[in-house]
Parts: structure tokens; sequence; C-alpha cells
């Protein structure tokens, strides 16, 4: 497949830059068999998950080559070795709960901030972020995903400023500028989608965003979960007014597990 230059060199500069980068080459000097991951499923995304930092899969001898990385991307939800259990806290925004990944992996993008797999996020330091953020930026501007599902307090508190000098998301409302689970503890699931803007990308780009709660299992108990489901339904018919569909022309329907 024929992928636009911008992607590729988007693809290129997170396999490149981020082992030369004067704050990350430190860090991988601790992890010298650490994996740089861009992004794992589609490259064509319905929905664009932007967590911290991939932790924890068990993954190796992921290609280095752009064009190779992309292909080995789009394949990772079908392959039936990989490991796929980070993952399941996804489903319910994407599929009937089936376990069908490879259905996942052609509506939906994971990403992160830092791109550097580790054992745990908490490795991940705000420096580390802001220092990664500029070759994430150029993904998500090639990209453009329409609905942005950012996971986590770190991810957030990093997007919306609330811990750096200047605010990545522009057009933040004063009652989402806490932690994640100050959101859904103070408001109603059809107030945690907003629209918003990219500072340093144009200003006709305005996905629409939902902040998730961490997907590791540790996101809060089945109210918050349901609350969660219930707010990027939102944004969905927000965005759309529609079903959205995979590569195949499957529907990509949202609901809570029975």
């Amino acid at each position: 497949m024929n992928y636009s230059p911008e992607f590729l060199e988007a693809i290129r500069k997170i396999l490149n830059e981020t082992r030369q980068d004067r704050m990350c080459r430190p860090f991988l000097a601790k992890r010298p068999q650490a994996e740089i991951l861009p992004f794992l499923g589609s490259p064509t995304p319905a929905y664009f998950f932007l967590g911290v930092n991939p932790a924890g899969y068990d993954l190796s001898g992921a290609p280095t080559q752009a064009e190779d990385y992309i292909e080995y991307a789009k394949g990772y939800f079908d392959a039936p070795n990989s490991d796929k259990g980070s993952f399941a806290g996804y489903l319910p925004y994407t599929a009937n709960h089936t376990g069908n990944y490879s259905a996942f992996g052609e509506a939906a993008c994971v990403t992160h901030l830092v791109p550097i797999l580790t054992a745990r996020s908490s490795e991940v330091t705000a420096p580390l972020a802001r220092a990664c953020w500029p070759r994430a930026r150029r993904l998500v501007e090639t990209l453009k995903p329409n609905l942005i599902l950012v996971h986590g307090s770190l991810a957030w508190k990093f997007l919306t400023g609330q811990e750096e000098e200047t605010t990545i998301l522009r057009d933040v409302p004063d009652a989402q500028r806490q932690s994640v689970p100050e959101i859904y503890e103070k408001l109603e699931a059809d107030k945690l989608p907003f629209q918003t803007r990219f500072e340093g990308l144009g200003d006709d780009y305005k996905p629409w965003v939902v902040a998730l709660p961490h997907l590791g299992g540790t996101g809060g108990g089945k109210d918050v979960r349901k609350k969660a489901e219930q707010a990027v339904q939102t944004a969905r018919r927000r965005l759309s007014g529609g079903p959205v569909t995979t590569a195949s022309g499957n529907r990509i329907r949202v609901r809570r597990p029975d």
C-alpha cells in the first residue's frame, strides 16, 4: 500500500529521532532492548487512543524501517500470538466485547506521547513526555483523527497544561482542567466530550476529545466505566450522527458487555 510522504516521515522521525533525543538517550541507555512503537492498529483510524507510553506489552522485534513498521502495526491485532491483554479495556469502545481484535485493528490506532516500551507507565516523566511530544504531534497532524480518546491522568494533565507552562490542547473547558478521576466524579457523561484545537496545528483541525480512565484495569469501577462508554457514544453522535464502520464495512457498535 502507498502511504503519504508526510505519514512515512512522521513514522521515520519517531523511529529514528527518539533514540537521538537528548532527553530520551539516558532513559533508553538503562533499557537498551526497549522497543520503539510509533503506533499499533489502523493508519486510518476512526478511534485514536492516546496514552502516556506502551507499558507491559510482551513483544519484541518490531521493525525499524517506516514502511515495514506500518505493515507490522496494521497486522498487530490479527496475529494470534500477539499479547493483547493490555488492550482488553479498549473493546467496549470499539466492538461488541467478542474478543474480535481484528475489528479493533481496522477501526482504531493506539499511540502514545512517549513511544518507548517499558514495564510500567510510572517510569515515564513529564519532561520525557514534553521531549517526545513534537514527534507525536507530527503523527496526529498526518492522521488528523476526528475522535481522540486520551487515557490516564498523566497524559491528560500533560495535554491540558495542568503541569506544564504551555497547554497542548487550546480549547479546554475549565471544568476539565483537573485529574481524570475528578472529572468523572464531578461531570456527567454528556459533558465529558469537547471539541478542541492543538497548539501548533491549523485552526481548521478541531477533533473531539474524551478523557478516559486508565485502561490497565485500575481505571475505576463499573459506574466509571459506564460513564466513559456513554461519553464516547456521545462524542460519536456529535461527530458524525451515524455508526462507525471498519475498512471492510463491518459496523463497530458501542455497548457495554453483559
